[in-house]
């Protein structure tokens, strides 16, 4: 009765601490989306309130029609999709190889590998642009998801490795015994099952690329390159001294692409997380 008890306290506990995180994070939100409703007169006069006295999408309209907005969405989209390819693509066969094999410095390698992830992506930045401008590279794309795959290979080798570990050898191994080559295997039976984990992993990064803002901010200087990330900041600047409403619907709809696809591939990615791809 007393361990019930003590767990029931300690779910209660978990709960309300989950709430209050939660509103933490929604409430600026929320706040940006009642600004974003509001027009100018009522940002101004009526203060702060969740739910503005005229609702309207005015300001959603004003933003759109913004001559360059379009083009933050997608470069922000071709800087996120490409960077998210490139490092589940290349960080696959890294961590099948950690997941499979069993050489001297395994664990050392994991573990340094993990640790690149501590050090903040700014450390290396400006070496980084002092290097890119004197080779010429400055304000190109290409160059932008490079940096954007080796930021997340870290976290997406260790991710990718997970998923692998859940795919049983004796797949590979029937497999083999068949007549199958190594590589065969792999192609065969072991991709296919890994099929759930590598979109979760690709859909994570887009998630993380897509709000990503110091690397292009740094990078990029072309007004026609910039992702929404950093573009909010110049349409900021145009609004100078006013215009709150309008920034705050743009903001909105600079978040909504990421918040669609979270939403609606969420049981995927939560899935992919707590079972692996192979079930039993």
């Amino acid at each position: 009765m007393k361990q019930s008890q003590e767990s029931l306290l300690g779910d209660l506990a978990t709960y309300f601490f989950y709430m209050v995180t939660g509103i933490f994070f929604i409430f600026p939100i929320l706040w940006s989306l009642s600004v974003a409703l509001g027009s100018q007169e009522s940002v101004l006069f009526d203060g702060l309130r969740i739910f503005p006295k005229n609702p309207t999408l005015e300001n959603f309209k004003a933003v759109l029609a913004f001559p360059v907005f379009d083009l933050y969405l997608w470069n922000a989209l071709k800087l996120s999709f490409f960077g998210a390819l490139g490092a589940s693509l290349i960080c696959l066969p890294s961590a099948y190889a950690f997941s499979r094999f069993d050489w001297k410095g395994r664990k050392t390698a994991l573990i340094l590998i993990l640790v690149f992830k501590m050090f903040s992506g700014i450390i290396i930045l400006v070496p980084l642009y002092r290097y890119l401008r004197m080779l010429g590279l400055l304000n190109s794309h290409f160059v932008v998801i490079c940096v954007y795959i080796g930021v997340q290979i870290p976290m997406t080798t260790w991710l990718l490795k997970g998923f692998c570990d859940k795919v049983p050898k004796s797949l590979e191994e029937s497999a083999m015994i068949d007549g199958c080559s190594r590589l065969g295997a792999v192609f065969r039976v072991v991709l296919p099952t890994l099929i759930s984990g590598f979109m979760a992993a690709f859909i994570i990064n887009i998630i993380t690329n897509w709000g990503t803002f110091i690397i292009p901010f740094i990078l990029l200087s072309k007004e026609k390159l910039l992702p929404i990330a950093v573009g909010l900041l110049r349409f900021q600047n145009f609004y100078e001294g006013g215009g709150q409403e309008l920034v705050a619907a743009a903001s909105v709809l600079s978040i909504l692409p990421a918040i669609i696809i979270f939403v609606l591939l969420q049981r995927l990615i939560i899935k992919s997380m707590t079972t692996g791809a192979v079930k039993g």
